[in-house]
């Protein structure tokens, strides 16, 4: 399948507010303030977190 930058982000977003307890385990602060703050950021970090995987 093909799945866009804008489809994760989406996905992401969508993941973290409704399971927002399993979210904050997953990620750090700096990384939640990250994705609130600037989406392009957050697709890079994305990308880092994937990478660590």
């Amino acid at each position: 399948t093909c799945t866009t930058a804008s489809d994760i982000l989406l996905q992401r977003l969508s993941n973290q507010q409704t399971d927002r307890t399993s979210a904050n385990r997953k990620i750090s602060h700096r990384y939640q303030k990250t994705l609130r703050s600037d989406p392009i950021e957050y697709e890079n970090n994305i990308q880092s977190t994937k990478n660590v995987k």
